[in-house]
């Protein structure tokens, strides 16, 4: 199973350069090109925010076509689009229909990485919420501690 924001980028990629046939985690031997190869990204993990941490994802897409320049060129035309639409991929459901939420990806990066293939890298913050614990809510807090009903027993018995 596809994580949400992989099949998310995955699909807004190959709607920018749908020549290209898509390959998942293990390059086939006898692919044609142009292709683009969606490797396992990866990812180091942190803290973000009390109610949140995030992973932060890297991602080198392989294109490859018949020509060297031309895999960059197809690279770039997926590059071009992630920041035509503002680096904002719209996330899609498990239907694959617009859920109205996006994901902003860091400024992607296009380079040679081989013979016929370029590398398209992507860059993301993940951030997902921690587990979360039912606790009981405060239901009142007390701000006049000159009151002497409002103190705690310690400061009403004279005890400051």
């Amino acid at each position: 199973m596809i994580d949400q924001e992989l099949a998310s980028i995955i699909r807004f990629i190959l709607g920018a350069i749908p020549e290209a046939a898509p390959h998942y985690f293990d390059t086939p031997k006898d692919f044609a090109v142009p292709a683009v190869y969606f490797p396992a990204p990866t990812f180091t993990s942190g803290g973000d925010t009390f109610l949140t941490y995030a992973f932060d994802y890297t991602w080198n897409i392989e294109v490859f076509h018949r020509t060297t320049e031309d895999a960059i060129s197809l690279a770039r035309l997926a590059a071009a689009a992630i920041m035509a639409n503002r680096r904002l991929i719209p996330l899609v459901d498990e239907a694959g229909a617009p859920t109205g939420k996006g994901l902003r990806l860091h400024d992607p990066r296009v380079g040679k990485s081989g013979m016929l293939a370029a590398s398209l890298t992507l860059g993301w913050a993940s951030r997902r919420p921690y587990k979360a614990e039912d606790t009981q809510k405060m239901m009142t807090y007390i701000l006049n501690i000159n009151d002497p009903d409002r103190r705690p027993p310690a400061a009403a018995e004279g005890q400051e």
